[in-house]
């Protein structure tokens, strides 16, 4: 057999750069958004069997956003890939690979208050999911099982352990969650950076 083709997958610069920099509330229009006592979440219906979740509150606020090349790879600097890189994933890059998700959108998860903990839905979804860790592998908190640990490696993730995220306070649901690594690193810094394989 021959090797397998690695998967070359593009990112928009402009519009990552734009989703890091925006404010909460220009995130509001694109769905229903309900308060909380800890602030809103957005709410998107794409008419998915899954549900992605990011959050777009962080922790460092230095407004740069510094895209270079080093060996080969693209690196990003930004203050707020801490969950900016994660919303970027799930509304413009996963939609392009023809991955239809509903989306939740929350606020307060840096501060353990996470509003993804009040969303309420008669939507009976298979699973949820995020892109809010660093490095590139899943954890799964207290959904784990075997069985889910066993399908992850299976399909080449390293399983990790993990402490803390939107989905970790979504059990309500009664879905399993998992929380892959997006690929940045030292998040919460006015340093945080991401690599992107080219």
């Amino acid at each position: 057999m021959g090797k397998k083709k690695k998967l070359r997958i593009k990112i928009d610069i402009d519009r990552l750069e734009r989703r890091c920099l925006d404010t909460e509330s220009a995130f509001h229009g694109l769905g229903k958004t309900t308060p909380t006592p800890y602030g809103p979440y957005t709410f998107i219906d794409r008419g998915g069997d899954t549900l992605a979740i990011a959050h777009l509150d962080f922790v460092a606020g230095a407004k740069h956003f510094s895209p270079c090349v080093i060996s080969g790879d693209l690196n990003i600097f930004n203050a707020r890939l801490d969950d900016r890189l994660g919303a970027y994933v799930i509304l413009d890059l996963l939609p392009t690979l023809g991955i239809t998700s509903d989306i939740l959108l929350t606020t307060g998860e840096e501060t353990g208050n996470s509003t993804g903990a009040f969303f309420e839905t008669n939507k009976k979804y298979n699973w949820m999911y995020q892109f809010d860790r660093r490095g590139t592998d899943v954890v799964m908190y207290h959904y784990e099982t075997k069985e889910l640990e066993n399908l992850l490696k299976g399909v080449g993730f390293t399983v990790g352990r993990g402490s803390f995220s939107d989905i970790a306070m979504m059990s309500h649901l009664g879905i399993k969650g998992i929380n892959f690594g997006v690929g940045y690193y030292d998040a919460h810094s006015d340093r945080s950076y991401m690599v992107w394989p080219d």
